[in-house]
């Protein structure tokens, strides 16, 4: 399996990009996101990458970053779901957000072609209890990437510490909010959070 390429971005297509690797050009079809961050012609590229094997079909996937790679592998795990429409869902939302829709059982948060409330219903039906507590980037994915794990829920508990909260007020605040309003924003969670507090004065 390849796991993964790095070498000379040969070609950009609509929804792929050709690598040369010592005179060898991989097809790699990616998100839109990723493509448009992938590099230009001629600039050295890396990239996450997944295989998938059919009868008829041999295609490679490629991805900004590990994450993105598990979110597409998680995607193509749900029933009716295929590659085409796991890139779908990536293409229209970054990986983290996709997950975090999930987590809190946002089915209207998957919003990408291809995708009615039925199958999002679905998608949050079968893999909310995989991609884990609040959609936050598992921990060993952020080692690999060198990035620092974080949710919306927890952006919105660390601006509630910074007015005053204790962190376990700040915690059950924001669960209260997300359960309200599962779709809320950083700056409405945080509103409401606070409204929870003036409601105990």
């Amino acid at each position: 399996m390849i796991s993964h390429l790095k070498g000379v971005i040969e070609e950009i297509g609509a929804d792929h990009l050709v690598v040369d690797i010592q005179g060898i050009g991989f097809k790699v079809y990616m998100p839109s996101r990723d493509l448009s961050e992938a590099g230009r012609a001629g600039e050295e590229t890396h990239v996450y990458t997944e295989m998938v094997v059919r009868e008829d079909f041999i295609g490679l996937y490629g991805f900004s970053s590990q994450f993105g790679r598990h979110m597409f592998n998680l995607l193509c795990t749900v029933n009716g779901i295929g590659p085409k429409i796991a890139m779908s869902v990536l293409s229209a939302s970054a990986p983290e957000k996709v997950a975090f829709a999930i987590a809190v059982g946002d089915a209207k948060g998957i919003i990408a072609p291809g995708i009615g409330k039925k199958l999002a219903d679905r998608i949050v039906l079968e893999l909310k209890n995989k991609v884990g507590p609040a959609g936050e980037v598992p921990e060993d994915y952020c080692e690999a990437e060198g990035i620092q794990a974080s949710s919306l829920s927890e952006d919105a508990m660390k601006a509630l510490i910074s007015l005053g909260y204790t962190r376990l007020e700040a915690e059950n605040a924001v669960r209260r909010a997300l359960k309200e309003e599962p779709a809320a924003d950083l700056s409405r969670v945080i509103r409401m959070a606070l409204g929870t507090f003036a409601g105990k004065r």
